[in-house]
């Protein structure tokens, strides 16, 4: 049962349709942007917070510095988070720890204080230099100045201490992504899982399929990621949940690889497939990806995919 749900945001914007009179020759101005989501912090433990209004953020109060997970979608949200942190410590932050490399995790960086640790799987730091090139991927991502760029790179399975904190840094293969980092905190039996694990959404994991992601990777790393001893899960875009609810996506994913896979083989076409195994859910909303960046395409289609490219 989830015992933290994400709250609709209460953000109206009302676009004024009044007819406006251009001057010949005049270029139309474009829309003012969206406003911003406003970030509230919520204590999960006397040390670790989780941040609700943004698609992952936590951090922990540590001895003697602030340990931050993810950066934001962009340096406004980033400097919201870092008032938020304000309002409970006013011990610096020394450590930015972050799960994958999509724009909304990452494009907050240069808001941060310069010179703090950033620590991230190789692969994620790679793609946030590539991601920011013209025409690499999408015009959500940010280029990041050299200087806010990861600068300790971790693999695998690396234990560490951190501000006092014991954490165990954990990836086992592309999943949602080409690279998604997972920290358990074994004192306060929490994982944070970043967007390895979303439930808000569709039913399904939502995996990066033209970008790195493999839904077989997603099983396995998120059978290795309940084989700790969790109490509470903070996973993307919806805040803590508890591991029922993680087997329970983890049990719909590999019923419907077995399924998509038999019905493939027997050659029925993807339209058919997807209505024989009900994804996407006309009863969920559409899976969506960040701002003015790539969509998630249904987990079906993704699983088809990989079938025909001999990925699966």
């Amino acid at each position: 049962m989830r015992i933290v749900m994400k709250s609709v945001a209460s953000i109206l914007v009302v676009f004024c349709m009044s007819a406006i009179v251009v001057a010949q020759g005049a270029a139309p101005q474009a829309p003012p942007p969206p406003a911003a989501r406003k970030l509230v912090s919520v204590r999960l433990t006397p040390k670790v917070y989780w941040v609700k209004g943004m698609g992952f953020g936590a951090f922990i109060v540590g001895e003697k510095g602030v340990i931050v997970f993810d950066a934001c979608r962009s340096p406004e949200a980033a400097r919201q988070m870092q008032a938020l942190i304000a309002k409970v410590t006013s011990k610096p932050i020394t450590t930015m720890i972050l799960t994958h490399s999509d724009s909304d995790h990452v494009n907050g960086l240069p808001a941060f204080p310069a010179g703090i640790r950033i620590i991230s799987l190789e692969q994620n730091r790679k793609d946030i230099v590539d991601s920011a090139t013209e025409g690499h991927l999408a015009p959500e991502y940010m280029a990041i100045p050299k200087a806010y760029l990861p600068n300790h790179i971790v693999a695998g399975r690396t234990e560490m201490k951190i501000e006092g904190e014991k954490m165990v840094l954990l990836s086992w293969a592309p999943a949602h992504s080409l690279g998604d980092l997972v920290i358990y905190l074994p004192e306060e039996r929490i994982m944070l899982a970043g967007d390895l694990v979303v439930l808000d959404q569709q039913d399904l994991p939502l995996i990066h399929i033209d970008h790195g992601g493999s839904s077989k990777g997603w099983v396995t790393s998120v059978q290795g990621m309940l084989t700790y001893d969790a109490s509470l899960y903070i996973v993307g875009h919806e805040g803590a949940v508890v591991r029922d609810d993680i087997e329970k996506q983890l049990d719909a994913a590999i019923a419907e690889r077995a399924k998509v896979k038999e019905l493939y083989e027997k050659g029925v076409p993807l339209a058919e497939i997807q209505v024989a195994v009900q994804d996407p859910n006309p009863n969920k909303k559409p899976a969506s990806g960040p701002a003015n960046g790539p969509k998630f395409p249904p987990f079906s289609e993704v699983l088809y995919t990989e079938l025909k490219r001999g990925t699966f």
